[in-house]
């Protein structure tokens, strides 16, 4: 979420100098936000194969692949005509395409595992996920909140622009670990139960 929020006073911080003008920034934040989506779709995919290598099963996680690869050519031709020819945006089609075959993969590849019987949610996942939406939410409009006092990047020297993006980061932070707390998550939760 907070990549999403962030992708242009990221990009406006790290490389709008010179040559790299606001549109550079502009169109490169639609990648990046698109990017971002499947930012835990990639992570789930990394946690997810391991389950079947440990158990030496080599070909599913292949197989799984290979049809995300296949899904992610025909999503490609799915985003980019549409948000090229109506946005002018394609090069992001190509980014959501991907972010979108990688949930593809990381769902099928969850699917066999609980297929298998090599995996089954502990208690308490469900209030888990809960949690971590509601402070994704409060992040969320705490970043928002937060642009909406804050310049733009556009007109900011780089310490300006660095200092703002702490700003982000930190009104980010406190406001996804507050929620979490008060929501009743505490550090004992995220230990491996044996």
């Amino acid at each position: 979420m907070a990549l999403v929020v962030l992708a242009e006073p990221l990009l406006y911080t790290l490389f709008q100098y010179g040559k790299y003008s606001p549109n550079d920034v502009a169109m490169a934040s639609y990648s990046l936000q698109a990017y971002a989506l499947g930012l835990t779709a990639f992570m789930l995919i990394k946690v997810l194969a391991s389950g079947f290598f440990s158990r030496k099963d080599m070909r599913t996680p292949v197989r799984v692949g290979i049809i995300a690869m296949v899904a992610n050519m025909g999503l490609n031709v799915a985003f980019v005509v549409p948000l090229h020819y109506y946005w002018q945006v394609g090069h992001a089609g190509l980014a959501l395409a991907t972010a979108a075959s990688a949930f593809l993969n990381a769902g099928l590849l969850l699917y066999y595992l609980r297929k298998q019987g090599a995996y089954g949610p502990s208690p308490g996942w469900m209030l888990f996920s809960l949690r971590i939406g509601v402070a994704n939410a409060v992040m969320l409009l705490a970043l928002l909140a937060s642009a909406a006092y804050l310049p733009t990047f556009l007109v900011l020297d780089w310490f300006e622009r660095a200092m703002n993006l702490a700003i982000f980061v930190v009104a980010g932070m406190l406001a996804y670990i507050v929620t979490l707390v008060i929501t009743g998550l505490r550090l004992r939760d995220l230990r491996l139960q044996a």
